[in-house]
């Protein structure tokens, strides 16, 4: 019975503290998706951070890019969008789109991307998100 107890104490405690944001806690959020390239070519594998203007705002969007440039943002759950706003966005880590194949994956390349990007003071790159707009079209940092 003390066996039974425990195992039920147990897990309770771990189904409560599995929690996280609820359904009624999460800002709603509208699907957005873009391509960003390089110079004009396409930039994989970089990661897109979308900072809100609004500083009241606690959640951040994320996007991956492929292998093709493009992204769709993440909040919640993967793809699910952005909230609806303004938004600076830092760009970071990417791979060096001139490369083909990279001959030693465990070496990690010098970025492509100049340092400004990838500090939400010294980034340029704004977008607007909007409801009636999912397409952000082609960002490309020159």
């Amino acid at each position: 019975m003390r066996v039974a107890f425990g195992l039920f104490w147990l897990l309770s405690v771990a189904l409560i503290g599995c929690g996280g944001t609820t359904q009624s806690d999460r800002i709603p959020v509208t699907p957005i998706r873009g391509v960003l390239q390089w110079n004009g070519k396409p930039l994989p594998g970089a990661l897109i951070v979308f900072h809100p203007a609004n500083s009241e705002q606690k959640v951040k969007s994320q996007a991956t890019t492929t292998p093709d440039g493009s992204f769709v943002a993440t909040t919640y759950e993967t793809g699910d969008g952005v909230p609806p706003g303004e938004y600076t966005l830092t760009v970071v880590d990417a791979k060096d789109p001139s490369a083909s194949e990279d001959p030693d994956p465990g070496v990690r390349k010098k970025s492509v991307i100049p340092p400004k990007f990838g500090s939400i003071t010294s980034s340029k790159l704004k977008v607007t998100v909007d409801k009636s707009k999912p397409d952000l079209g082609t960002l490309d940092l020159k």
